[in-house]
């Protein structure tokens, strides 16, 4: 055989050979792609009966949990989702987090723009956790009644809206009660909606401890408003006490939040018991006990 018609040939086994290669590799990627597909249909059947006994007040329990926080710098000082993440952790539960956060965004901004609604309906979540900046439900009322409840009807179809009741800020005490309200008119008028009632949680804090250090500037949490926070979390997104979760925390972006252990235990304890006094409170009548 001459060279000319050796290298022809090595030419072609080598095509064949990559040829080979290729169909191994597209059959393989057809079957794993399957297995993926497989899976992610399995979690959604999973989430879905999750979800409809959720709000039947009787939720399994769940190793997985895919929460989007949308919001502000009330959600991503002291990196919330990210500490949230890590509380789950130490009771076995994986918390995957999409973050749609912008510096003093409100509701209203989050709608106009597209990353928030991209999120929500690009995939399903367990939780939509909804953020408004801080003093709009005390000064534009009906802003954010109208987006609150636009992000609620859009987030409910797959998932549960869970309305971020913030804190009043630290010259304004009085404001709770009206931040607490607005959360509650939007609850009440759209169902399976939830409420993370962490500025009643922070008011309890104010009035039994008073020189406790909650706020790093009169607006933002400190680490132990941060903590207290993400305990106020941890109880309402898992129904679990967060009595016994570590002092001391760092998220995988490398924020610490760190709280004296004798003041966690505190903190944990006023966040279970503010999260059960208003879940209790704020279930539809069916639901209620007695």
């Amino acid at each position: 055989m001459s060279s000319r018609a050796v290298n022809t040939r090595r030419a072609v086994t080598l095509t064949e050979l990559l040829v080979s290669i290729t169909i191994v590799a597209g059959l393989a990627g057809l079957v794993l792609g399957g297995v993926q597909a497989t899976r992610n249909a399995v979690a959604h059947v999973e989430h879905l009966n999750w979800l409809r006994q959720r709000r039947l007040d009787d939720p399994p329990s769940r190793k997985t949990l895919k929460i989007a926080f949308i919001g502000n710098s009330h959600t991503y000082v002291n990196d919330i989702p990210g500490v949230v993440v890590e509380f789950a952790k130490t009771i076995g539960v994986t918390i995957i987090p999409t973050r749609v956060l912008l510096p003093g965004q409100s509701l209203e901004g989050h709608w106009e723009g597209s990353d928030a609604q991209n999120a929500i309906t690009s995939d399903w979540h367990d939780f939509v956790v909804l953020q408004e900046q801080s003093t709009m439900p005390i000064f534009a009322p009906a802003s954010y009644s109208t987006y609150a409840s636009l992000f609620c009807d859009l987030a409910r179809d797959d998932s549960v809206p869970l309305l971020y009741l913030v804190w009043a800020r630290e010259a304004m005490p009085e404001t709770q009660k009206t931040l607490t309200n607005a959360a509650q008119w939007v609850m009440d008028n759209h169902a399976d909606t939830e409420v993370c009632v962490v500025g009643e949680a922070w008011a309890t804090v104010r009035t039994q401890k008073p020189d406790l250090e909650l706020f790093r500037d009169g607006n933002h949490a400190s680490e132990i408003g941060g903590y207290l926070t993400a305990c106020v979390f941890h109880s309402t997104i898992h129904r679990r006490s967060p009595v016994g979760l570590p002092n001391n925390v760092v998220t995988e972006n490398g924020t610490a939040v760190f709280v004296d252990a004798d003041l966690a235990v505190y903190l944990q304890t006023v966040a279970w018991k503010t999260a059960e006094k208003y879940r209790e409170k704020f279930k539809p009548p069916l639901l209620r006990a007695g």
